[in-house]
Protein backbone atom coordinates (compact mmCIF):
# COMPACT_ATOMS: atom_id res chain seq x y z
CA UNK A 1 0.00 0.00 0.00
CA UNK A 2 1.68 3.18 -1.19
CA UNK A 3 2.14 6.59 0.94
CA UNK A 4 4.22 9.55 0.79
CA UNK A 5 7.44 10.37 3.14
CA UNK A 6 8.71 13.72 3.84
CA UNK A 7 12.42 13.11 4.53
CA UNK A 8 14.66 16.03 5.64
CA UNK A 9 18.35 16.10 5.46
CA UNK A 10 20.96 18.31 7.69
CA UNK A 11 24.01 18.42 7.91
CA UNK A 12 25.79 18.33 11.38
CA UNK A 13 29.14 19.85 12.99
CA UNK A 14 30.82 17.15 12.54
CA UNK A 15 30.50 16.54 9.14
CA UNK A 16 28.12 13.74 9.42
CA UNK A 17 24.30 14.19 8.28
CA UNK A 18 21.02 13.80 9.76
CA UNK A 19 17.78 12.53 7.75
CA UNK A 20 14.31 12.30 9.25
CA UNK A 21 11.08 10.55 7.56
CA UNK A 22 7.84 11.82 8.20
CA UNK A 23 4.81 9.83 6.78
CA UNK A 24 2.81 12.64 5.00
CA UNK A 25 0.23 10.41 3.44
CA UNK A 26 -2.92 11.72 5.71
CA UNK A 27 -2.01 14.94 5.56
CA UNK A 28 -1.96 15.29 1.42
CA UNK A 29 -4.96 13.35 1.09
CA UNK A 30 -6.73 15.70 3.25
CA UNK A 31 -5.31 18.85 1.59
CA UNK A 32 -6.48 16.94 -1.70
CA UNK A 33 -9.61 16.32 0.25
CA UNK A 34 -9.71 20.01 1.37
CA UNK A 35 -8.97 21.00 -2.67
CA UNK A 36 -11.47 18.90 -3.92
CA UNK A 37 -14.10 20.55 -1.54
CA UNK A 38 -12.85 23.84 -2.48
CA UNK A 39 -13.60 23.28 -6.12
CA UNK A 40 -16.69 21.79 -5.74
CA UNK A 41 -17.91 24.70 -4.10
CA UNK A 42 -16.64 26.79 -6.04
CA UNK A 43 -18.71 25.11 -8.84
CA UNK A 44 -21.79 25.03 -7.25
CA UNK A 45 -21.71 29.06 -5.95
CA UNK A 46 -20.85 29.53 -9.59
CA UNK A 47 -23.34 27.31 -11.41
CA UNK A 48 -26.42 28.14 -8.73
CA UNK A 49 -29.48 30.10 -10.04
CA UNK A 50 -29.60 32.48 -7.82
CA UNK A 51 -27.28 35.51 -7.48
CA UNK A 52 -24.39 35.05 -4.68
CA UNK A 53 -21.97 38.03 -4.22
CA UNK A 54 -19.68 38.68 -1.57
CA UNK A 55 -18.07 42.57 -0.51
CA UNK A 56 -15.46 43.58 1.50
CA UNK A 57 -17.33 44.91 4.90
CA UNK A 58 -14.47 47.60 5.39
CA UNK A 59 -14.42 49.33 2.12
CA UNK A 60 -17.95 47.50 0.58
CA UNK A 61 -16.34 46.73 -2.36
CA UNK A 62 -17.31 43.39 -4.18
CA UNK A 63 -14.72 40.54 -4.45
CA UNK A 64 -16.56 37.97 -5.64
CA UNK A 65 -19.74 37.36 -7.64
CA UNK A 66 -21.33 34.19 -9.50
CA UNK A 67 -22.51 33.52 -13.08
CA UNK A 68 -26.38 34.55 -12.11
CA UNK A 69 -25.09 37.43 -10.43
CA UNK A 70 -23.45 38.86 -13.80
CA UNK A 71 -27.04 37.38 -15.51
CA UNK A 72 -29.31 39.52 -13.37
CA UNK A 73 -27.42 42.81 -13.01
CA UNK A 74 -26.67 42.71 -16.40
CA UNK A 75 -22.95 43.47 -15.98
CA UNK A 76 -20.02 41.06 -16.91
CA UNK A 77 -17.39 40.41 -13.84
CA UNK A 78 -14.93 42.98 -14.95
CA UNK A 79 -17.62 45.99 -14.34
CA UNK A 80 -18.81 44.50 -10.60
CA UNK A 81 -15.42 43.64 -8.69
CA UNK A 82 -13.38 46.09 -7.23
CA UNK A 83 -16.37 48.55 -7.32
CA UNK A 84 -18.75 49.54 -4.73
CA UNK A 85 -22.86 49.18 -4.68
CA UNK A 86 -23.05 53.16 -5.15
CA UNK A 87 -20.90 52.68 -8.21
CA UNK A 88 -23.26 50.09 -10.05
CA UNK A 89 -26.64 50.68 -9.10
CA UNK A 90 -29.16 53.44 -9.76
CA UNK A 91 -29.03 56.01 -6.32
CA UNK A 92 -32.36 54.53 -4.84
CA UNK A 93 -31.35 50.78 -5.54
CA UNK A 94 -27.65 51.69 -3.97
CA UNK A 95 -29.04 53.69 -0.86
CA UNK A 96 -31.08 50.59 -0.09
CA UNK A 97 -28.05 47.95 -0.30
CA UNK A 98 -25.99 50.63 2.21
CA UNK A 99 -28.72 50.69 4.56
CA UNK A 100 -28.40 47.03 4.64
CA UNK A 101 -25.10 46.95 5.06
CA UNK A 102 -25.26 49.30 8.00
CA UNK A 103 -28.05 46.98 9.99
CA UNK A 104 -25.68 44.05 8.93
CA UNK A 105 -22.22 45.19 10.88
CA UNK A 106 -24.54 47.03 13.84
CA UNK A 107 -26.70 44.26 14.72
CA UNK A 108 -24.74 41.49 13.05
CA UNK A 109 -27.89 39.36 12.80
CA UNK A 110 -28.63 38.20 9.26
CA UNK A 111 -31.24 40.52 7.19
CA UNK A 112 -34.05 38.60 5.77
CA UNK A 113 -36.16 40.05 2.85
CA UNK A 114 -39.34 39.41 1.66
CA UNK A 115 -40.46 40.19 -2.24
CA UNK A 116 -40.17 43.50 -3.06
CA UNK A 117 -39.04 45.54 -6.06
CA UNK A 118 -35.23 46.74 -6.89
CA UNK A 119 -34.03 48.47 -10.01
CA UNK A 120 -30.99 46.58 -11.40
CA UNK A 121 -28.11 48.08 -13.10
CA UNK A 122 -29.72 47.63 -16.46
CA UNK A 123 -32.47 45.10 -16.25
CA UNK A 124 -34.73 47.31 -14.81
CA UNK A 125 -36.90 46.49 -11.74
CA UNK A 126 -37.11 43.17 -10.46
CA UNK A 127 -38.59 41.54 -7.71
CA UNK A 128 -36.67 40.13 -5.27
CA UNK A 129 -36.19 37.78 -2.07
CA UNK A 130 -33.10 38.67 -0.75
CA UNK A 131 -30.85 36.97 2.33
CA UNK A 132 -27.63 38.54 3.36
CA UNK A 133 -25.18 37.83 6.57
CA UNK A 134 -22.01 38.49 7.55
CA UNK A 135 -18.79 36.24 7.53
CA UNK A 136 -15.54 36.31 9.74
CA UNK A 137 -12.28 35.16 9.00
CA UNK A 138 -11.19 32.35 11.48
CA UNK A 139 -9.10 34.90 13.00
CA UNK A 140 -11.36 37.98 13.40
CA UNK A 141 -8.84 39.55 10.89
CA UNK A 142 -11.71 39.91 8.15
CA UNK A 143 -15.30 40.72 7.84
CA UNK A 144 -17.22 39.87 4.41
CA UNK A 145 -20.69 40.50 3.80
CA UNK A 146 -22.98 37.87 1.76
CA UNK A 147 -25.51 38.51 -0.25
CA UNK A 148 -27.93 35.91 -1.77
CA UNK A 149 -30.79 37.18 -3.74
CA UNK A 150 -34.01 35.27 -5.98
CA UNK A 151 -35.31 36.76 -8.72
CA UNK A 152 -39.28 36.22 -8.36
CA UNK A 153 -40.23 38.10 -11.35
CA UNK A 154 -41.32 36.06 -13.41
CA UNK A 155 -42.98 33.75 -10.85
CA UNK A 156 -45.11 37.23 -9.55
CA UNK A 157 -45.89 37.76 -12.66
CA UNK A 158 -47.41 34.36 -13.22
CA UNK A 159 -49.50 34.88 -9.97
CA UNK A 160 -50.51 38.50 -11.21
CA UNK A 161 -51.67 36.26 -14.23
CA UNK A 162 -53.48 33.94 -12.38
CA UNK A 163 -54.96 35.93 -10.21
CA UNK A 164 -55.97 38.23 -12.91
CA UNK A 165 -57.58 35.31 -14.66
CA UNK A 166 -59.46 34.01 -11.34
CA UNK A 167 -60.51 37.43 -10.89
CA UNK A 168 -62.00 37.40 -14.24
CA UNK A 169 -63.50 33.95 -14.37
CA UNK A 170 -65.28 35.23 -11.27
CA UNK A 171 -66.88 38.05 -12.59
CA UNK A 172 -67.92 36.30 -15.65
CA UNK A 173 -69.81 33.67 -13.88
CA UNK A 174 -71.40 36.69 -12.15
CA UNK A 175 -71.95 38.59 -14.80
CA UNK A 176 -73.11 35.53 -16.67
CA UNK A 177 -75.57 34.29 -14.25
CA UNK A 178 -77.10 37.95 -14.11
CA UNK A 179 -77.85 37.80 -17.81
CA UNK A 180 -79.61 34.48 -17.15
CA UNK A 181 -82.41 36.13 -14.95
CA UNK A 182 -82.49 39.18 -17.34
CA UNK A 183 -83.16 36.89 -20.56
CA UNK A 184 -85.75 35.17 -18.49
CA UNK A 185 -87.16 38.24 -17.98
CA UNK A 186 -86.96 39.87 -20.82
CA UNK A 187 -88.53 37.01 -22.56
CA UNK A 188 -91.53 37.34 -20.76
CA UNK A 189 -91.57 40.89 -21.65
CA UNK A 190 -90.49 40.66 -25.17
CA UNK A 191 -93.21 37.75 -25.86
CA UNK A 192 -95.75 39.61 -24.45
CA UNK A 193 -95.04 42.82 -26.13
CA UNK A 194 -95.13 40.80 -29.47
CA UNK A 195 -98.64 39.92 -28.43
CA UNK A 196 -99.16 43.44 -27.74
CA UNK A 197 -97.89 44.85 -31.23
CA UNK A 198 -100.85 42.71 -32.67
CA UNK A 199 -103.72 43.66 -30.73
CA UNK A 200 -102.84 47.19 -31.07
CA UNK A 201 -101.94 47.08 -34.85
CA UNK A 202 -105.42 49.16 -35.75
CA UNK A 203 -104.37 51.65 -32.45
CA UNK A 204 -101.49 53.75 -33.88
CA UNK A 205 -101.13 55.75 -30.65
CA UNK A 206 -100.83 52.64 -28.46
CA UNK A 207 -99.00 50.65 -31.09
CA UNK A 208 -96.38 53.67 -30.64
CA UNK A 209 -96.09 53.28 -26.95
CA UNK A 210 -95.76 49.46 -27.20
CA UNK A 211 -93.25 50.05 -29.87
CA UNK A 212 -90.95 51.94 -27.57
CA UNK A 213 -91.01 49.65 -24.81
CA UNK A 214 -90.25 47.02 -27.13
CA UNK A 215 -86.95 48.54 -28.42
CA UNK A 216 -85.82 49.35 -25.05
CA UNK A 217 -86.16 45.70 -24.15
CA UNK A 218 -84.30 44.99 -27.35
CA UNK A 219 -81.55 47.40 -26.10
CA UNK A 220 -81.62 45.40 -22.78
CA UNK A 221 -81.64 41.81 -24.48
CA UNK A 222 -78.20 43.37 -26.29
CA UNK A 223 -76.81 44.36 -23.11
CA UNK A 224 -77.30 40.68 -21.90
CA UNK A 225 -75.91 39.73 -25.09
CA UNK A 226 -72.67 41.81 -24.27
CA UNK A 227 -72.73 40.38 -20.58
CA UNK A 228 -72.97 36.76 -22.16
CA UNK A 229 -69.82 37.62 -24.44
CA UNK A 230 -67.77 38.68 -21.48
CA UNK A 231 -68.42 35.62 -19.47
CA UNK A 232 -67.70 33.08 -22.46
CA UNK A 233 -71.49 31.91 -22.66
CA UNK A 234 -72.24 33.91 -26.06
CA UNK A 235 -73.83 31.26 -29.09
CA UNK A 236 -70.93 31.37 -31.62
CA UNK A 237 -70.77 30.67 -35.10
CA UNK A 238 -67.38 29.62 -36.00
CA UNK A 239 -65.72 28.95 -38.75
CA UNK A 240 -62.57 28.69 -40.27
CA UNK A 241 -61.34 31.87 -41.51
CA UNK A 242 -58.60 33.52 -43.22
CA UNK A 243 -57.03 36.23 -40.73
CA UNK A 244 -55.50 39.01 -43.12
CA UNK A 245 -58.91 38.78 -45.55
CA UNK A 246 -60.94 39.39 -42.74
CA UNK A 247 -58.31 41.89 -41.43
CA UNK A 248 -58.21 43.56 -45.14
CA UNK A 249 -62.86 43.16 -45.11
CA UNK A 250 -62.89 45.06 -41.10
CA UNK A 251 -60.68 47.60 -42.24
CA UNK A 252 -62.88 49.38 -44.32
CA UNK A 253 -65.45 49.72 -42.00
CA UNK A 254 -63.11 51.07 -40.01
CA UNK A 255 -62.00 53.65 -41.88
CA UNK A 256 -65.30 55.04 -41.41
CA UNK A 257 -65.09 54.47 -37.44
CA UNK A 258 -62.40 56.45 -37.11
CA UNK A 259 -62.95 59.86 -38.84
CA UNK A 260 -60.75 61.98 -41.13
CA UNK A 261 -57.77 62.68 -38.48
CA UNK A 262 -56.45 59.05 -37.48
CA UNK A 263 -54.77 57.02 -39.92
CA UNK A 264 -55.22 53.67 -40.12
CA UNK A 265 -52.13 51.28 -40.43
CA UNK A 266 -52.81 47.96 -41.53
CA UNK A 267 -49.66 45.57 -41.85
CA UNK A 268 -50.97 42.09 -43.12
CA UNK A 269 -47.89 39.47 -42.40
CA UNK A 270 -47.94 36.99 -46.16
CA UNK A 271 -49.78 33.74 -45.15
CA UNK A 272 -50.11 34.12 -41.57
CA UNK A 273 -52.53 31.62 -41.60
CA UNK A 274 -56.25 30.58 -40.81
CA UNK A 275 -58.05 30.93 -37.62
CA UNK A 276 -61.78 29.49 -36.00
CA UNK A 277 -63.83 32.51 -35.07
CA UNK A 278 -67.06 34.14 -35.61
CA UNK A 279 -66.58 36.20 -38.74
CA UNK A 280 -69.20 39.21 -36.98
CA UNK A 281 -67.61 38.85 -33.21
CA UNK A 282 -64.13 39.62 -34.60
CA UNK A 283 -65.23 42.07 -36.67
CA UNK A 284 -66.67 43.62 -33.89
CA UNK A 285 -64.14 42.75 -31.97
CA UNK A 286 -62.04 44.56 -34.18
CA UNK A 287 -64.92 47.59 -34.40
CA UNK A 288 -64.76 47.97 -30.18
CA UNK A 289 -60.97 48.24 -30.24
CA UNK A 290 -60.68 51.38 -32.90
CA UNK A 291 -63.59 53.24 -31.29
CA UNK A 292 -61.33 53.33 -27.87
CA UNK A 293 -58.21 53.69 -29.40
CA UNK A 294 -59.91 56.60 -31.61
CA UNK A 295 -61.14 57.93 -28.14
CA UNK A 296 -57.82 57.82 -27.12
CA UNK A 297 -56.80 60.52 -29.97
CA UNK A 298 -58.95 63.25 -29.29
CA UNK A 299 -56.21 65.31 -31.23
CA UNK A 300 -55.65 62.52 -34.28
CA UNK A 301 -52.89 60.18 -34.98
CA UNK A 302 -52.69 56.20 -35.80
CA UNK A 303 -53.98 53.21 -35.41
CA UNK A 304 -51.51 50.40 -36.48
CA UNK A 305 -52.90 46.88 -36.81
CA UNK A 306 -50.48 44.06 -37.47
CA UNK A 307 -50.94 39.97 -38.56
CA UNK A 308 -48.55 37.37 -38.22
CA UNK A 309 -47.68 34.04 -36.63
CA UNK A 310 -45.76 32.85 -33.24
CA UNK A 311 -44.85 29.53 -32.36
CA UNK A 312 -44.93 29.00 -28.38
CA UNK A 313 -42.32 26.50 -26.70
CA UNK A 314 -42.74 25.28 -23.61
CA UNK A 315 -43.38 27.36 -20.66
CA UNK A 316 -41.48 30.65 -20.32
CA UNK A 317 -41.85 34.09 -19.66
CA UNK A 318 -43.15 34.99 -23.17
CA UNK A 319 -46.06 32.36 -22.94
CA UNK A 320 -49.03 33.45 -20.77
CA UNK A 321 -49.92 29.91 -18.72
CA UNK A 322 -53.28 29.97 -20.82
CA UNK A 323 -51.61 29.43 -23.66
CA UNK A 324 -50.34 25.73 -25.17
CA UNK A 325 -47.29 25.30 -26.50
CA UNK A 326 -48.36 25.65 -30.47
CA UNK A 327 -48.39 28.10 -33.57
CA UNK A 328 -50.43 31.34 -32.87
CA UNK A 329 -51.81 33.98 -35.07
CA UNK A 330 -51.32 37.07 -33.66
CA UNK A 331 -53.69 40.31 -34.35
CA UNK A 332 -51.58 43.60 -32.55
CA UNK A 333 -53.19 46.69 -32.23
CA UNK A 334 -51.86 49.82 -31.15
CA UNK A 335 -52.39 53.70 -31.16
CA UNK A 336 -50.15 56.66 -30.78
CA UNK A 337 -52.60 57.89 -27.63
CA UNK A 338 -50.86 58.78 -24.31
CA UNK A 339 -51.10 55.03 -23.06
CA UNK A 340 -52.75 54.39 -19.39
CA UNK A 341 -52.00 54.02 -15.92
CA UNK A 342 -51.32 50.36 -14.66
CA UNK A 343 -54.43 50.84 -12.13
CA UNK A 344 -56.71 51.36 -15.38
CA UNK A 345 -55.32 48.84 -17.32
CA UNK A 346 -55.79 46.04 -14.68
CA UNK A 347 -59.36 46.74 -15.04
CA UNK A 348 -59.72 47.19 -18.80
CA UNK A 349 -61.51 43.93 -19.78
CA UNK A 350 -63.69 44.36 -16.94
CA UNK A 351 -67.88 44.71 -17.14
CA UNK A 352 -69.10 48.17 -16.80
CA UNK A 353 -65.59 49.37 -15.94
CA UNK A 354 -64.96 52.62 -17.92
CA UNK A 355 -62.93 56.05 -18.40
CA UNK A 356 -65.11 57.85 -20.12
CA UNK A 357 -67.61 60.36 -18.62
CA UNK A 358 -71.22 59.42 -17.56
CA UNK A 359 -73.35 58.81 -20.51
CA UNK A 360 -70.39 58.14 -22.65
CA UNK A 361 -70.01 54.89 -22.60
CA UNK A 362 -71.13 50.88 -21.38
CA UNK A 363 -67.94 49.83 -19.94
CA UNK A 364 -68.74 47.00 -22.15
CA UNK A 365 -67.17 46.79 -25.30
CA UNK A 366 -63.40 45.55 -24.15
CA UNK A 367 -65.27 42.81 -21.45
CA UNK A 368 -66.95 41.58 -25.33
CA UNK A 369 -63.69 41.46 -26.62
CA UNK A 370 -62.04 39.48 -23.93
CA UNK A 371 -64.58 37.44 -23.37
CA UNK A 372 -65.08 36.24 -27.42
CA UNK A 373 -61.15 35.70 -27.77
CA UNK A 374 -61.07 33.81 -24.62
CA UNK A 375 -64.55 31.68 -25.77
CA UNK A 376 -62.64 30.68 -28.97
CA UNK A 377 -59.84 29.35 -27.91
CA UNK A 378 -57.16 32.44 -27.91
CA UNK A 379 -55.98 35.06 -25.45
CA UNK A 380 -55.80 38.95 -24.86
CA UNK A 381 -52.69 41.07 -23.17
CA UNK A 382 -52.49 44.78 -23.33
CA UNK A 383 -49.49 46.70 -22.79
CA UNK A 384 -50.09 50.43 -21.17
CA UNK A 385 -47.04 52.01 -23.25
CA UNK A 386 -47.54 54.41 -26.12
CA UNK A 387 -47.01 52.31 -28.79
CA UNK A 388 -47.63 48.56 -27.79
CA UNK A 389 -51.16 48.06 -27.32
CA UNK A 390 -53.05 45.31 -27.51
CA UNK A 391 -52.68 41.75 -28.89
CA UNK A 392 -55.25 38.71 -29.39
CA UNK A 393 -53.60 35.43 -29.60
CA UNK A 394 -55.81 32.48 -31.96
CA UNK A 395 -54.69 29.19 -32.44
CA UNK A 396 -53.39 28.25 -35.98
CA UNK A 397 -56.11 26.20 -37.97
CA UNK A 398 -55.99 24.31 -41.13
CA UNK A 399 -57.76 26.36 -43.53
CA UNK A 400 -60.88 25.10 -44.96
CA UNK A 401 -61.82 23.78 -48.47
CA UNK A 402 -64.99 25.85 -49.06
CA UNK A 403 -67.10 27.28 -46.24
CA UNK A 404 -70.76 27.24 -46.81
CA UNK A 405 -73.26 28.16 -44.73
CA UNK A 406 -76.30 25.45 -44.13
CA UNK A 407 -79.28 27.89 -42.64
CA UNK A 408 -81.75 24.79 -41.86
CA UNK A 409 -84.25 27.20 -41.67
CA UNK A 410 -87.16 27.63 -44.04
CA UNK A 411 -88.21 31.10 -44.30
CA UNK A 412 -91.01 30.62 -46.85
CA UNK A 413 -93.13 29.16 -44.46
CA UNK A 414 -96.19 30.96 -43.52
CA UNK A 415 -98.18 30.39 -39.92
CA UNK A 416 -101.54 28.57 -40.73
CA UNK A 417 -104.04 26.46 -38.78
CA UNK A 418 -101.80 23.67 -36.92
CA UNK A 419 -103.11 20.51 -35.61
CA UNK A 420 -99.66 19.77 -33.94
CA UNK A 421 -99.09 20.03 -30.30
CA UNK A 422 -96.38 21.23 -28.49
CA UNK A 423 -95.34 20.15 -24.74
CA UNK A 424 -93.44 22.63 -23.43
CA UNK A 425 -91.21 22.80 -20.50
CA UNK A 426 -89.53 25.41 -18.05
CA UNK A 427 -89.15 25.80 -14.35
CA UNK A 428 -90.33 30.03 -14.89
CA UNK A 429 -94.12 30.18 -14.55
CA UNK A 430 -94.07 33.24 -16.36
CA UNK A 431 -91.64 31.87 -18.90
CA UNK A 432 -93.71 29.09 -19.51
CA UNK A 433 -97.28 31.12 -19.69
CA UNK A 434 -95.44 33.06 -22.27
CA UNK A 435 -94.08 30.34 -24.76
CA UNK A 436 -97.96 29.53 -24.41
CA UNK A 437 -99.44 32.77 -25.56
CA UNK A 438 -96.66 32.82 -28.68
CA UNK A 439 -97.46 28.85 -29.56
CA UNK A 440 -101.04 29.29 -29.64
CA UNK A 441 -101.00 32.72 -30.99
CA UNK A 442 -98.71 30.45 -34.17
CA UNK A 443 -101.92 28.23 -34.35
CA UNK A 444 -100.01 25.58 -32.52
CA UNK A 445 -101.95 23.20 -29.76
CA UNK A 446 -99.78 23.32 -26.05
CA UNK A 447 -99.63 21.26 -23.20
CA UNK A 448 -97.14 22.44 -19.94
CA UNK A 449 -95.01 20.76 -17.59
CA UNK A 450 -92.93 23.20 -14.76
CA UNK A 451 -90.22 20.53 -14.62
CA UNK A 452 -88.98 17.18 -16.42
CA UNK A 453 -90.77 14.42 -14.27
CA UNK A 454 -94.39 16.30 -15.07
CA UNK A 455 -93.42 15.93 -18.86
CA UNK A 456 -92.08 12.39 -18.96
CA UNK A 457 -95.48 11.62 -16.96
CA UNK A 458 -97.23 13.51 -19.89
CA UNK A 459 -95.41 11.81 -22.30
CA UNK A 460 -96.41 8.60 -20.61
CA UNK A 461 -100.56 8.83 -21.51
CA UNK A 462 -101.79 8.60 -24.69
CA UNK A 463 -101.44 12.18 -26.34
CA UNK A 464 -99.65 12.95 -29.08
CA UNK A 465 -96.76 15.29 -28.62
CA UNK A 466 -95.08 16.42 -31.86
CA UNK A 467 -92.23 18.66 -30.60
CA UNK A 468 -90.84 18.85 -27.52
CA UNK A 469 -90.24 22.01 -26.59
CA UNK A 470 -87.88 22.34 -22.92
CA UNK A 471 -85.80 24.81 -20.76
CA UNK A 472 -82.29 23.17 -20.73
CA UNK A 473 -80.95 24.14 -17.21
CA UNK A 474 -83.42 22.98 -15.11
CA UNK A 475 -83.73 21.59 -11.44
CA UNK A 476 -82.99 17.83 -10.52
CA UNK A 477 -83.42 17.08 -14.28
CA UNK A 478 -81.52 19.14 -17.00
CA UNK A 479 -83.02 19.46 -20.87
CA UNK A 480 -80.52 17.13 -22.12
CA UNK A 481 -81.70 14.12 -19.79
CA UNK A 482 -85.39 14.96 -20.57
CA UNK A 483 -85.26 15.24 -24.07
CA UNK A 484 -82.87 11.22 -23.93
CA UNK A 485 -85.52 9.95 -21.81
CA UNK A 486 -88.35 11.24 -24.01
CA UNK A 487 -86.89 10.06 -27.05
CA UNK A 488 -87.34 6.76 -25.54
CA UNK A 489 -90.79 6.71 -24.79
CA UNK A 490 -91.81 8.72 -28.10
CA UNK A 491 -89.23 6.97 -30.97
CA UNK A 492 -88.78 10.30 -33.42
CA UNK A 493 -90.22 12.72 -31.20
CA UNK A 494 -88.79 16.71 -32.47
CA UNK A 495 -86.65 18.48 -29.72
CA UNK A 496 -86.21 22.38 -29.54
CA UNK A 497 -84.15 23.22 -26.55
CA UNK A 498 -84.30 26.99 -25.44
CA UNK A 499 -81.56 28.70 -22.85
CA UNK A 500 -81.16 31.77 -21.19
CA UNK A 501 -77.53 31.05 -20.30
CA UNK A 502 -75.85 29.58 -23.77
CA UNK A 503 -72.58 27.80 -22.83
CA UNK A 504 -73.67 26.86 -19.00
CA UNK A 505 -74.38 23.38 -20.84
CA UNK A 506 -70.59 22.58 -21.72
CA UNK A 507 -69.94 24.13 -18.42
CA UNK A 508 -72.60 21.64 -16.37
CA UNK A 509 -71.41 18.87 -18.62
CA UNK A 510 -74.87 19.05 -20.24
CA UNK A 511 -74.47 17.41 -23.65
CA UNK A 512 -76.49 18.79 -26.31
CA UNK A 513 -77.43 16.96 -29.16
CA UNK A 514 -76.30 18.38 -32.59
CA UNK A 515 -79.57 17.80 -34.43
CA UNK A 516 -81.60 19.66 -32.46
CA UNK A 517 -82.39 23.49 -32.56
CA UNK A 518 -81.42 25.76 -29.85
CA UNK A 519 -83.55 28.79 -29.17
CA UNK A 520 -81.04 31.87 -26.85
CA UNK A 521 -83.47 33.77 -24.58
CA UNK A 522 -84.92 36.11 -24.97
CA UNK A 523 -86.58 35.34 -28.82
CA UNK A 524 -89.14 36.87 -30.83
CA UNK A 525 -92.14 35.14 -31.37
CA UNK A 526 -90.76 35.59 -35.17
CA UNK A 527 -87.56 33.31 -34.31
CA UNK A 528 -89.61 30.52 -32.64
CA UNK A 529 -91.76 30.59 -35.63
CA UNK A 530 -89.35 29.90 -37.97
CA UNK A 531 -87.59 27.59 -36.04
CA UNK A 532 -91.05 25.47 -35.31
CA UNK A 533 -91.41 25.53 -39.43
CA UNK A 534 -87.82 24.20 -39.80
CA UNK A 535 -88.12 21.63 -37.15
CA UNK A 536 -91.69 20.45 -38.73
CA UNK A 537 -90.79 20.79 -42.05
Amino acid sequence: MGGTIHTVSRPMADGGWVTTHEDVTDRISAQRERDRNRDLLNLIVENVPVTIFVKNASDRRFILVNRACEDEWGLSRSEILGRTASDIFPPGAADEINDGDERLLKYSAPLYLDEHAIEMPRKGVRFVTSKRFVVRSTDYANQYLVGVVDDVTERKLSEERLRQAQKMETIGNLTGGLAHDFNNLLTVIIGNLDSLQELTKDKPDQKRLVELVLEASLRGAELTRQLLAFSRRQPLQPKITDLDDLIGKTARLLTQVLGENIRLNVQLEPNVGSILVDDAQMESALINMAVNARDAMPDGGTLTIKTGKLRLNGQGADRPPELLPGEYSVVEINDTGCGMPADVLARIYEPFFTTKPAGKGTGLGLSMVYGFVRQSGGYVSADSEVGKGTKLYFPCREAAAAQGSVDGVRHDLAPAARTELILTVDDSPTVLATAVLQLEALGYQTLTARNAETALEMLDRDTKVDVLFTDIVMPTMNGRELAKLARMKRPGLKVVYVSGFPGIESTAGIDIDLDAPLITKPYRKSELERVLNATLA
